[in-house]
């Protein structure tokens, strides 16, 4: 149920001056805006876009029609303010700076903030920024349909197909996609009965929606969680104008049982555009509807797959995996405008199957002549398809996407037939439901995991960038789990990569083991074997900090993966002395700057490192043997400011070191020109003028040691003497000197002079 929260306005009236200044902002806080109206759901999120005061992003698809998208949604555009409003995310009620709407969705702390004039955006937008990290303050933008979808241009496979024709003999269920069947998901959909699997899965599709009246859908559309997350469009309106959502639906119905259910999210007009927003509040709708897997068979190259773009989504996506939600992505298509189909390159960039967060999924295609292959993985009948497929390392999984047979927006039979990567991500979401089905209680890593040790490696040995760990085969996945046996999973090697001192202890970070669930670390000395010290769960972590490394003492560490009992071997190991970090110390002494600092057990030396005055970066300065503890910097001018910072070291180790340092504003120092004692119990000091300082300080004591002792503090405009009384007479009497100076409020003192000894009278 929406609501509006009324709140009282509270004027402040400033005479002689109270009134803002043309072109100058007038503070408006959200908590004190009359109109703040808060949801529960995307929904009524829409619903409260759509009837608020703001410019529509079908508008701007009209205002927009006759210019190039690209140039009209670049970064360099003046035209990325003009959908009129900026997204929040914050769990404080924000200052809008003049937003004429607040709406906020309290279960992702989200807020949107809808503006009059795409002037007033730009300027609020400059202003949020300041006070919010990029990814809580984005802004909204429209992307087009042809820019994100995954799949090819319909008309190279658009052609109704006599599917009987197309497909083997299947002994168990007919399968409509080829894709079906190589996985072996035709059989598993077959056995559901056998096995009683009567559970419910939610798989949600976020994409064009869906034609409801092909008879793959048939009792298999949550009706209840499927939403239309476009602007001015009925809620309830998820029927499909452009056929490609439908294929996609398609293939994960043909692939799974009834118990499977689809909650489809449209977000892509019928004009197929969409905004980013629209696509962050479909995955908050796909949430809400508790899917356990999601499916998103689009992706944003290039400069659509911008920090903007990425800031309103990466929270969600990683959100989705922490919660157990297998997220399944296309890794994406070659296009008329991208060349390089590197997922991480800068040129073809794809987003999000760059994201760790997910899973991604690259094409397959059948070779010449294996179209009635058996169902069963074959390395000789498929290959990594080419001619549109994105590869990299982001690659998880590769799945059939070529000349795949689906739903389409028109029609009962499925017989459409199209490529893409946007068909192979589906076939993964499929394979996924059916460990949620079977085994709904693994996270997102053994989830994954489970996919792995079902995987036909395909290409290089272990996982590659084009066809990641494989495709899964399923034919056996029931009977496995059910039987109590899986696939025996093969740990992969992993690799020490790093290993550095860091103030708490050793640090060490290694590379991945394929199918590995976790790691064990272990560790050896020169006088003991290797010994296991720690175990890291999952594969969000590859990092660990000894904490138990004692200092001075050499370390080897090594690194295995693990799944279960099954368990890698180690690659390369790395060593290293455990030095700590030297505590130090930084004070003006009479001739320069003087640093000090604490022994370290086992470093054979020191290095100092400064900051000049105007200097950026650390500098190595000085390194001193194990033996020396302080230093002197006489090379330095009065009154600036000079940082350091001490690192230890022995051979090629080095300890971890004060990154901010220490700062020190340089002062000069102060000797006593004369010391006399001239009458009893009184001594008389004098002293030469130093330059720019705001007075001087004697300090006196009895004690050579000046455990005890007295100051007096001179003006500079006192003369350069000072009489000092009530002394005791016939005592010795120790005497130094220093200056002092006030900056910024601070009172800075210089170092001490050196001391002179009196007898008093």
């Amino acid at each position: 149920m929406r609501r509006k929260r009324w709140s009282y306005l509270i004027a402040c009236v400033v005479l002689a001056g109270g009134l803002a200044a043309p072109g100058t902002y007038t503070k408006v806080y959200a908590q004190d805006y009359e109109n703040v109206e808060y949801v529960t759901s995307v929904s009524e999120l829409r619903d409260s876009m759509d009837e608020a005061d703001v410019v529509n992003s079908a508008d701007v698809m009209d205002r927009g029609a006759d210019v190039d998208a690209a140039a009209m949604y670049s970064s360099e555009s003046a035209d990325i303010y003009s959908l009129r409003r900026i997204i929040l995310y914050t769990d404080e009620v924000p200052e809008t700076y003049g937003a004429t709407t607040v709406i906020c969705y309290d279960k992702y702390d989200y807020y949107v903030l809808g503006y009059d004039t795409e002037e007033e955006t730009k300027q609020a937008y400059e202003k949020l920024q300041e006070e919010y990290e990029p990814d809580k303050c984005m802004l909204d933008q429209v992307i087009y349909s042809e820019d994100v979808l995954a799949d090819l241009d319909s008309n190279s496979y658009a052609a109704q197909r006599n599917v009987d024709a197309m497909l083997a003999a299947s002994e168990t269920y007919k399968a409509v996609s080829w894709g079906t069947r190589y996985m072996g998901m035709d059989r598993l959909k077959a056995e559901v009965s056998e096995y009683k699997l009567d559970a419910k899965v939610n798989v949600a599709v976020i994409d064009t929606g869906v034609n409801s009246s092909d008879t793959l859908f048939e009792g298999r559309i949550n009706e209840e969680g499927s939403m239309n997350c476009c602007e001015g469009e009925d809620r309830s309106d998820y029927g499909d104008n452009m056929g490609h959502g439908s294929h996609v639906a398609g293939i994960i119905a043909d692939a799974t049982p009834d118990n499977v259910q689809l909650t489809i999210i449209k977000c892509f007009t019928s004009r197929g555009a969409t905004t980013v927003s629209t696509v962050q509040q479909g995955i908050m709708a796909a949430l809400d509807s508790g899917a356990d897997v999601i499916n998103m068979s689009f992706c944003f190259y290039g400069k659509n797959a911008s920090d903007n773009t990425r800031s309103k989504l990466d929270e969600l996506l990683k959100s989705a995996k922490e919660d157990g939600v297998i997220m399944c992505v296309a890794a994406g298509n070659t296009n008329s405008t991208v060349n390089n189909w590197e997922i991480s390159d800068v040129e073809g960039v794809s987003y999000p199957a760059d994201s760790s967060d997910v899973i991604t999924v690259s094409g397959l295609m059948q070779k010449a002549g294996t179209e009635e292959t058996a169902d069963r993985i074959s390395t000789d009948a498929v290959k990594f398809d080419d001619s549109y497929s994105y590869y990299g390392n982001a690659v998880d999984f590769s799945a059939p996407g070529t000349k795949i047979t689906s739903a389409w927006k028109t029609g009962t039979n499925h017989g459409f037939s199209t490529s893409g990567t946007s068909m192979a991500a589906p076939h993964i979401s499929a394979a996924a439901a059916y460990v949620k089905l079977a085994e709904p209680e693994l996270d997102s890593d053994q989830l994954k995991n489970r996919l792995i040790s079902y995987s036909v490696d395909l290409g290089t040995a272990g996982k590659d960038k084009y066809y990641g760990y494989g495709c899964p085969y399923m034919a056996d996945y029931f009977a496995n789990t059910f039987g109590g046996k899986h696939p025996e999973t093969k740990v992969g090697t992993c690799a020490v990569e790093s290993l550095g001192n860091a103030k708490d202890g050793l640090r060490l970070s290694w590379t991945s083991a394929d199918n590995a669930s976790g790691y064990k670390i272990y560790r050896k000395t020169a006088t003991s074997a290797y010994k296991c010290i720690a175990e890291i769960k999952g594969l969000g972590v590859r990092t660990y900090t000894d904490k138990t490394a004692a200092a001075g003492i050499r370390y080897r560490y090594a690194v295995r993966g693990v799944n279960g009992t099954a368990e890698g071997q180690p690659a390369a190991t790395k060593a290293l002395v455990r030095l700590t970090q030297p505590k130090y110390n930084v004070k003006n002494a009479y001739s320069g700057v003087k640093v000090s600092w604490n022994k370290v057990k086992g470093a054979s030396g020191y290095k100092i490192y400064r900051k000049a005055p105007g200097q950026n970066g650390w500098k190595q300065y000085k390194v001193l043997s194990a033996g020396t503890l302080t230093f002197v910097d006489k090379n330095v001018t009065n009154y600036r400011n000079y940082t350091y910072t001490v690192k230890a070291f022995k051979g090629t180790s080095a300890s971890s070191y004060d990154t901010a340092g220490v700062r020190l504003y340089r002062m000069p120092g102060c000797k006593a020109k004369t010391v006399r004692s001239n009458s009893r119990k009184t001594m008389d000091v004098t002293w030469n003028k130093v330059r720019y300082v705001s007075g001087y300080q004697i300090q006196y004591s009895t004690s050579s040691k000046f455990d005890r002792y007295k100051v007096a503090t001179i003006n500079k405009s006192t003369k350069l003497r000072r009489r000092i009384s009530s002394l005791f007479s016939g005592k010795y009497y120790y005497v130094r000197m220093r200056t002092y100076r006030r900056v910024g409020g601070k009172t800075i003192h210089g170092g001490w002079s050196s001391v002179q000894r009196i007898k008093v009278k």
